[in-house]
């Protein structure tokens, strides 16, 4: 079963290969765009690799909202709601992005 980071890096036009257990994604023409090892950041922490995703998304022509009340935060993408806490603004962000990488790619069969 792949890892929600590899979904995401698949739906983003990544390849994914392993050296041990050194995760390294490569764009098309084989430059290594992330490694996932310690210290390096990966979509569920960082803004800066989330939102691209994000952008994504919302180029298929699918609605984002994030709606924040100073209390909770909820996040919907497509028809996907995700409002738990205690979870972070960018945690919530990344389930519902997972959650509709997976409801995509079992359309795509």
């Amino acid at each position: 079963m792949k890892s929600d980071n590899e979904l995401i890096a698949e739906f983003m036009s990544k390849k994914v290969r392993y050296a041990g257990t050194v995760l390294y994604l490569t764009d098309e023409d084989g430059y290594i765009d992330y490694v996932d090892g310690p210290g390096v950041y990966w979509p569920d922490r960082d803004w800066q690799q989330l939102m691209p995703v994000v952008e994504k998304i919302e180029n298929l022509g699918i609605s984002t909202k994030i709606e924040c009340d100073g209390i909770s935060t909820q996040v919907t993408i497509r028809q996907i709601c995700v409002w738990e806490n205690p979870s972070s603004k960018i945690e919530k962000v990344y389930k519902a992005v997972v959650e509709f990488i997976k409801w995509h790619n079992s359309q795509q069969k």
